[in-house]
């Protein structure tokens, strides 16, 4: 009966959190919402209904959890506590750390000249959503983080919080390496680019060359250029051409 309880009054308190902290931050977005007068107050009716569901069974469940950690000394120890502490510190950090990316993202692309729109990470985003995110989830992750630095002092917590917590640095050590090969792999990618553009200009230059040992003639040189630069727009324009005819056919 009590791990029953335990494991009601955790998910209900970690479910409840979620939808009161994307309540909070959609509340705040819907302020620095610059579309339409509808949108932005369907997004404020929203987040107002998920903060005013939320918030008292948030307050009500993990209220009762604490009691219970704070009066039995085996509570504080519980798997599922271990497992609700570092879940919530890990549903809080996640965003903080994507937010953070996307809005380094459009920082760079504006640096080099770019659209922020065309960022790979967060385009469609704003700086003021990044930032409201990050504020909110860390804000909440301190919270909790205080709490398992409350429980690690408190005393020895057994092997189930041992555990969790090597499992979470874990996760998150998998999460950095994604991230990581993930720009390692657009790096590479711009650079193989970078590489076959330079070898298209070097062969042209080549073929320039050869022209001018096959063909002495100014003009057939001169023609001979011509053809060359103007044959691949043209394949592709008339490869376009027909694209658009057979998307009429089969649009009608």
């Amino acid at each position: 009966m009590q791990s029953l309880r335990r494991l009601y009054l955790y998910t209900v308190a970690f479910v409840s959190l979620e939808v009161v902290l994307w309540g909070l931050i959609g509340l705040a977005r819907s302020f620095f919402e610059r579309g339409s007068a509808v949108g932005s107050t369907n997004q404020l009716a929203q987040a107002l209904s998920l903060i005013l569901v939320g918030v008292p069974v948030f307050l009500l469940h993990w209220w009762l959890a604490q009691r219970q950690a704070l009066r039995e000394p085996g509570e504080r120890s519980a798997l599922l506590r271990a497992i609700f502490l570092y879940g919530a510190l890990s549903v809080t950090l996640v965003p903080v750390a994507n937010n953070t990316l996307s809005l380094l993202d459009r920082l760079l692309a504006m640096l080099f000249g770019i659209q922020p729109t065309l960022a790979p990470l967060g385009g469609m985003q704003t700086f003021s959503d990044n930032l409201i995110a990050i504020v909110l989830n860390a804000l909440a992750a301190v919270y909790f983080y205080t709490v398992l630095v409350g429980d690690w002092k408190a005393g020895p917590l057994g092997d189930d919080y041992t555990g969790v917590r090597r499992l979470y640095r874990y996760l998150g050590l998998i999460y950095w390496l994604v991230m990581a090969g993930i720009g390692v792999q657009r790096i590479i990618e711009y650079l193989l680019r970078l590489l076959s553009a330079g070898l298209a200009l070097l062969n042209l230059l080549y073929m320039f060359k050869l022209f001018d040992l096959l063909l002495p003639d100014r003009r057939w040189r001169l023609l001979a250029a011509m053809w060359v630069v103007t044959l691949p727009q043209f394949a592709f324009m008339s490869g376009a051409v027909d694209n658009d005819n057979l998307a009429s056919v089969f649009s009608t």
